[in-house]
């Protein structure tokens, strides 16, 4: 799991010092955040209100197949449309039988690149809209629940910063109304984990208190930043302060 959370923390100390645009940051993600992995590619998607799949960002595509697949119906029976409508990590190997019974339409897109394992993962979920990453390997990935974690704590992370990139950072004293809706659909967990933060309290600290592990206290982190549409603890403790009373 350790060059998993080096690669993790990198990312996260990258996003705290810049918002990086979806083209960036799939650049980044190829060469840095999946490198141990061997990426043959990578491609973000959005849903649109049409029912339009674009993609929106890649590396590793070439481009004639770009301009071929850059838009798609979202009821194509294919791996992203898949993570997209069921929320859903998914996760397959190039001989799978499932890859022709599940996805029937998934051959329109073939080739691209050579891989041996295809991920898609699903990212924001809110205001902002629908996302998923696409990744594929050269190598023969088997599914565990280090790299589970993994791939969806690159999820949140990316989700942030897309939230981040895509709507104004919330100020407490000024939009108190969507501050406040905000709150409210907080979890109870999600709500403790905030007074937690209010607090002062670290990650690592909340997990001992709770009896978590560090890694979902971290994702919680990330979830409860996105819906108060925030990317710090101290913005985050002050909507707390300002509203949380009577909540948790």
């Amino acid at each position: 799991m350790l060059p998993y959370l080096e690669r993790i923390n990198q990312l996260t100390g990258t996003l705290q010092r810049s918002k990086l645009p979806p083209s960036e940051l799939a650049r980044f993600l190829y060469s840095e955040t999946f490198q141990e992995l061997e990426p043959t590619m990578i491609m973000f998607c959005e849903l649109s209100n049409e029912g339009m799949v674009h993609i929106s960002a890649s590396c590793g595509l070439p481009e004639e197949y770009l301009n071929r697949v850059q838009d798609f119906p979202v009821n194509l029976h294919v791996p992203t449309n898949d993570a997209l409508r069921n929320h859903k990590l998914v996760w397959l190997s190039d001989d799978e039988e499932s890859l022709r019974l599940d996805y029937p339409d998934f051959p329109k897109f073939a080739g691209a690149n050579k891989w041996g394992t295809l991920v898609v993962f699903p990212t924001f979920q809110s205001s902002i809209g629908s996302g998923a990453i696409s990744l594929t390997t050269n190598l023969i990935l088997t599914p565990t629940p280090e790299l589970e974690v993994f791939f969806w704590t690159i999820a949140n992370l990316t989700s942030l910063n897309q939230q981040n990139s895509k709507t104004e950072r919330v100020n407490p004293k000024v939009q108190s109304v969507p501050a406040k809706q905000a709150m409210s659909s907080l979890t109870s967990r999600q709500l403790l984990i905030l007074k937690y933060i209010s607090e002062g309290y670290t990650n690592a600290e909340i997990a001992s208190f709770l009896s978590y592990s560090h890694s979902t206290i971290r994702q919680e982190t990330i979830r409860i930043f996105l819906h108060l549409k925030v990317d710090n603890r101290e913005d985050a403790a002050s909507i707390y302060a300002k509203f949380g009373d009577g909540l948790d």
